[in-house]
């Protein structure tokens, strides 16, 4: 190959596509980290493994391989290791949002079923927030966006599955805050319900006191005197 194609003896079009994966892609890596981090607390360590991939084949495409074509072959992997760099974090996060909801929801549930009748939640109201639904629409969205992860090419298609991963991880979000509000009504009326035991109790076992007292007070009066 021709010396003016070549920059330290490596073909520009190879330098070329290490350069556009940095400038056209890269970003959005560094958004994927931010998101993980500001909305769910989370490190991005799988986009991290997944750039560490990447830098090793750009090493091997600069330093370990001598023909274009071993060079290319070496970019397209690096390729793809940015591409899940880019989508798998958002992936990651909606799998915990849902395994999340559903332990919620199995919370929910198990108290339901324990709580007195007067603490239940009327089932209307878990009808009416439709949570089968809300998971079969997180489901939707998980399969839709894996199969476009699958795609093998930078485009609208493959590049819409973060989308709607992240769709995916915020009605995650959402279904758990409205678990989670549930189940706190259920505690605190179970909570309230056993105070109100208790105070009953106290006030009954403080009644039968007082009265058990003047019973033995009027017993001892009657002794005195017979």
């Amino acid at each position: 190959m021709d010396k003016k194609t070549e920059i330290r003896g490596i073909q520009v079009d190879i330098i070329e596509k290490i350069l556009m994966m940095i400038q056209e892609k890269f970003p959005a890596f560094n958004d994927g980290t931010y998101y993980m981090a500001a909305k769910f607390n989370l490190d991005n360590d799988i986009g991290y493994h997944n750039l560490r991939d990447m830098l090793t084949h750009f090493e091997a495409a600069i330093l370990k391989t001598k023909t274009h074509e071993e060079r290319n072959t070496q970019i397209i992997l690096a390729e793809e290791h940015l591409r899940r760099a880019l989508v798998e974090p958002y992936e990651l996060v909606a799998n915990m949002k849902l395994d999340d909801a559903r332990q919620l929801f199995k919370e929910f549930i198990e108290r339901q079923l324990s709580a007195s009748k007067k603490d239940k939640v009327l089932l209307i109201e878990v009808e009416e927030l439709k949570i089968e639904e809300k998971f079969k629409e997180i489901g939707a969205l998980l399969v839709s966006a894996r199969e476009k992860k699958a795609v093998n090419l930078w485009n609208d298609e493959w590049e819409r599955s973060v989308e709607e991963f992240t769709f995916a991880a915020d009605k995650g979000l959402d279904l758990c805050d409205i678990l989670r509000i549930r189940i706190q009504d259920l505690k605190r009326k179970s909570l309230d319900r056993r105070s109100r035991n208790r105070f009953i109790w106290a006030f009954v076992t403080t009644v039968l006191l007082g009265i058990f007292g003047i019973a033995i007070t009027i017993l001892g009066i009657l002794l005195s005197r017979a």
